[in-house]
């Protein structure tokens, strides 16, 4: 489901998605969210999309009306996670891309070095003429492409800031209230490096009103129940797809990073043979790569 499917469109994806048992997930389409809340559809990808309606309903700008929006958004959110769980819809989260556009926006060059650019796929970083969503400079669809003048470019930064605040608010409303997330991260857009965001992600939430318990577990158990697969856990029957970590990340979320070996079915990789794959990744990026990342790099 994506954000231009009219209502129209929505009443009958949903009705044949029901009679052939097929969930129906993605964005929230054009509906207000009461119509939303009886869909039928089963997930949502983002809590950003979520926290884009109630800007809306706001009809007011955020930027000049900050703190009014987010008293009106700390009441609304509760009412919203209230319904998501009563008519049993789940979150994928997405937190860390959200919060990183206020740096990707003002602040580019020095955001791109955080992150494990070498191991993007450098026609991703790239991008196409068609759609502006590369990911450096000059090419990336979330950098500040406004007016020069103070004025704007406070009021930019200003409804930034504001955005990300309302999505900890709404994400610690989802927690409290039981939604079920589950972790994403919306990888090969820009900043969001598949492997290396997971982690970034799990922070995020962390950070956001989960316990450290909450976090592994929207990552592991509950995408796999979702999913009805067999994964997500350690147990018989089930694929050995898992981690071992030198720290413990119930003490440190950022303990997940500590990996000593990955199991996934049969097989075993060490922590030695896991930077022989990233270096044949880089190896092989920098083979492809037209366009020079050397000043991004950490």
């Amino acid at each position: 489901m994506y954000g231009f499917v009219t209502q129209e469109m929505v009443k009958t994806t949903n009705e044949i998605a029901k009679e052939n048992n097929i969930p129906v997930i993605g964005h929230i389409p054009l509906v207000n969210l009461e119509t939303f809340y009886k869909s039928g559809q089963k997930e949502v990808a983002h809590i950003e999309e979520l926290t884009v309606k109630t800007i809306d309903e706001f009809g007011k700008p955020i930027s000049k009306n900050r703190k009014e929006y987010l008293t009106f958004l700390k009441v609304r959110s509760v009412q919203i996670a209230k319904k998501l769980k009563e008519n049993d819809i789940s979150i994928t989260s997405t937190v860390a891309l959200c919060e990183s556009f206020v740096e990707q926006r003002f602040n580019l060059k020095s955001k791109l070095k955080e992150v494990e650019l070498k191991y993007v796929n450098p026609k991703i970083i790239k991008g196409t003429p068609l759609y502006k969503l590369g990911w450096l400079p000059g090419k990336n669809g979330y950098e500040y492409d406004g007016k020069d003048e103070p004025s704007a470019k406070k009021s930019s930064l200003t409804f930034w800031k504001t955005y990300v605040e309302a999505i900890h608010i709404m994400t610690k409303a989802l927690v409290d209230y039981k939604v079920l997330i589950m972790a994403g991260t919306d990888a090969n857009v820009p900043v969001s490096v598949p492997g290396f965001s997971l982690h970034n992600e799990l922070e995020s939430l962390s950070k956001s009103g989960m316990t450290n318990s909450q976090a592994i577990y929207s990552a592991t158990v509950a995408p796999g129940n979702w999913m009805k697969s067999k994964t997500g856990k350690i147990k018989m029957g089930y694929h050995s797809d898992l981690v071992l970590l030198r720290k413990n990340p119930l003490e440190d979320i950022k303990n997940t990073k500590t990996i000593e070996y990955v199991f996934f079915n049969k097989y075993v990789i060490n922590k030695k043979q896991i930077k022989t794959i990233l270096k044949a990744i880089e190896d092989a990026n920098n083979e492809n790569r037209s366009m020079k990342i050397n000043e991004y790099l950490h």
